[in-house]
């Protein structure tokens, strides 16, 4: 059967797979390490062959000044087209049953390779250290790296476009919903007394999984701008060790937040160190 849908699903399965998943949602808590005999279920997307040629297969289907126009391509067609080559296929297969996995399935789509594995052998393979988190809403345990870096060795990682299961860790929606009351709730019961005409933005940024955040450049005391992104204005000492951000919310009586350097996101805009807090 040929069809606009099986197209348009392989486009958007196609796309998602290049997107990144290291992602640390800030509604879970870290308990402890995670249990040497529990089992993780990862999947792990297989690099695609020929994506320019897909691409322009989509274009030529979709124009009427070409010969193919409306002659759309099979499920089986395009899996054919894009799939790995089976030696990359083998070699990610051998590789994963020589670390323990439990259970290595290829997918039909032959680009996804869904793997259950034992904590214990995974931080083995890995050279890292698995963690127990806990939801703060629904108390569902996930087990997860603590760290966004760490990955498959290079012969492996080279053959993969994405890893999910691993260090990623996603809300379901009931789970943010219950954030949102919480919050709310705590919300209430501090400032029975004001009211504000300000819209409930910091609610609906714990609905997804942003966060609100102060973008700025370090200027030391010297009035130089920072160039030492590990450690800002030791280049210029003092060096900093902590943030203060002063605030005025509309109809609140102005407050103050406190942050260590630790908890500060930075990097370099030009030659400069730009953080967010």
């Amino acid at each position: 059967m040929r069809s606009t849908a099986i197209l348009l699903a392989v486009v958007v399965a196609m796309t998602v797979a290049g997107v990144s998943a290291w992602h640390r949602d800030t509604h879970w808590e870290r308990i402890g390490f995670a249990p040497d005999d529990a089992v993780m279920r990862l999947s792990l997307a297989l690099k695609q062959r020929n994506l320019g040629a897909l691409e322009r297969l989509v274009q030529d289907v979709s124009d009427p000044t070409k010969p193919t126009y409306g002659q759309y391509w099979s499920l089986a067609q395009i899996t054919k087209l894009v799939a790995p080559v089976q030696s990359d296929i083998d070699v990610v297969m051998t590789y994963l049953h020589s670390i323990g996995a439990r259970r290595a399935e290829l997918t039909a789509s032959r680009d996804f390779i869904v793997l259950e594995i034992a904590v214990a052998d995974l931080e083995s393979a890995l050279g890292a250290d698995i963690h127990a988190f806990r939801h703060k809403a629904s108390s569902r345990l996930m087990y997860r790296a603590d760290n966004h870096s760490v990955r498959f060795p290079p012969h492996i990682h080279a053959k993969l476009d994405l890893v999910t299961g691993l260090s990623d860790m996603v809300d379901y929606p009931h789970e943010r919903k219950a954030i949102i009351k919480q919050h709310r709730a705590k919300q209430i019961a501090s400032d029975a007394s004001c009211t504000s005409s300000a819209p409930d933005i910091e609610g609906r940024i714990l609905g997804g999984s942003g966060d609100i955040g102060v973008q700025f450049t370090v200027y030391c005391k010297n009035g130089q701008p920072s160039t030492n992104l590990a450690n800002p204005c030791a280049d210029f000492p003092p060096a900093l060790s902590a943030v203060t951000l002063t605030y005025t919310p509309q109809g609140h009586p102005t407050q103050t937040a406190t942050a260590p350097v630790s908890q500060l996101s930075c990097k370099f805009r030009g030659p400069n160190v730009f953080c967010i807090l």
